[in-house]
C-alpha cells in the first residue's frame, strides 16, 4: 500500500511537471516564433548557414535531450523522473522567454533566438567583410576565427595580451591542477574538467569577433570556477597540498589587483573620461550625461 501511495505521487508530481512545462511552452512559443519568423527586425538579421532558418538551435535541443537519454539509461533513472525532469528543462526555457512579454519587442526576441546572428552582425561593424549580403561570408569568418585563436591564445599567457580579467590566472591554477590529478590517477575527473575548459575557449572563441570585451566574461567565467570548485571537491590531495595555502592567497590578491585595476585607471586619469561619454543608446534616452563630457 505505501509503495503504491509513493507511485501515485510520483505520477502526479510528473503531471504537474508536464502540465507547467506544456503552458508555459504554449505562452512562450509565439514569442520564440517571432524571434525566428517575424518581420521587419528578421530582415535585418544575419542568415547563418545561408538560410534564415532555425538550424543550431534545434540542434542545442537535440544536444540536450540525448545527453538526459542517455543519463537516465546510464544510471538507471526511472521514466517518470526522466520525463519531469525534461519537463522541469522545457518549462524553465518557456518560462525565462516569458520574461520578453513583461516589454515585448520582436528586437528583443530575435536577439534572444538568435545569439550567434547577433554576435556577427555586431562583429561586421568593425569587420564588414564577415557579412555580404546578410549571409556569413566563409573566407573572411574563417579567418577572423583564425585570428581570434591567437588572441585567445595571448590573453591566456596575460603578459601577451592583457585584460582586466582576474579568472585568466585562476584557469592556470586549473591547467595545474588537472595535470595533478592525472598524475594521481584522476583520469575521470580530469577529462571532466577538460570538458569545461573547452567549453569555455569555444564560447571565448566566438567572444573574439568582438575584441573578447570583458562584458562576454561573465558566460565563461562562472565555468571555470566550477572547474576549479569540481577539482577541489573531487581530489582531496589537493586541498592539503603544501602549495594550496600561497596559490590561493596568491590569487586572492592578483585577483583585487586587476579587478580593480580598471577602476583605479579612470580615477586618476587626467584627460578627460571619454570612455563615459559615449553616447547612449535609443533604448536608453533617459540616461542623462555626465557633466564633464562635451556637448
Amino acid at each position: 500500500m505505501k509503495r503504491r501511495h509513493s507511485g501515485g505521487r510520483a505520477v502526479a508530481l510528473t503531471g504537474v511537471f508536464v502540465t507547467v512545462a506544456a503552458f508555459a511552452t504554449a505562452l512562450a512559443w509565439p514569442i520564440a516564433m517571432s524571434g525566428f519568423f517575424d518581420a521587419p527586425a528578421v530582415a535585418d538579421r544575419v542568415r547563418s548557414f545561408g538560410s534564415g532558418l532555425p538550424i543550431y538551435q534545434p540542434l542545442i535541443g537535440v544536444w540536450v535531450l540525448v545527453w538526459m537519454v542517455a543519463y537516465a539509461v546510464l544510471f538507471r533513472v526511472s521514466g517518470l523522473e526522466s520525463i519531469s525532469a525534461a519537463a522541469a528543462v522545457v518549462a524553465g526555457i518557456g518560462i525565462g522567454l516569458l520574461v520578453l512579454a513583461l516589454h515585448l519587442n520582436t528586437h528583443n526576441a530575435v536577439v534572444v533566438m538568435n545569439p550567434l546572428e547577433k554576435m556577427l552582425a555586431f562583429a561586421a561593424g568593425s569587420d564588414p567583410g564577415l557579412v555580404r549580403g546578410g549571409t556569413i561570408s566563409g573566407g573572411s569568418f574563417v579567418h577572423a576565427l583564425l585570428d581570434g585563436f591567437g588572441l585567445l591564445l595571448a590573453r591566456q599567457t596575460f603578459f601577451l595580451s592583457s585584460s582586466p580579467r582576474p579568472t585568466i590566472f585562476l584557469e592556470w591554477i586549473v591547467l595545474v591542477a588537472v595535470v595533478f590529478a592525472w598524475r594521481r590517477g584522476e583520469r575521470k575527473i580530469v577529462f571532466q574538467v577538460g570538458a569545461l575548459m573547452a567549453v569555455v575557449w569555444a564560447i571565448d572563441l566566438i567572444g573574439t569577433f568582438r575584441g573578447l570585451k570583458l562584458e562576454y566574461f561573465i558566460i565563461t567565467d562562472p565555468l571555470v570556477i566550477i572547474a576549479a570548485a569540481w577539482l577541489l571537491a573531487k581530489v582531496p590531495s589537493l586541498q592539503s597540498h603544501r602549495w594550496t595555502y600561497r596559490v590561493v592567497l596568491s590569487l586572492l590578491v592578483v585577483t583585487v589587483c586587476v579587478g580593480l585595476a580598471e577602476p583605479v585607471k579612470h580615477t586618476f586619469k587626467r584627460d578627460m573620461p571619454l570612455d563615459f561619454c559615449v553616447p547612449h543608446y535609443p533604448y536608453t534616452q533617459r540616461i542623462e550625461r555626465f557633466s564633464f563630457c562635451p556637448p
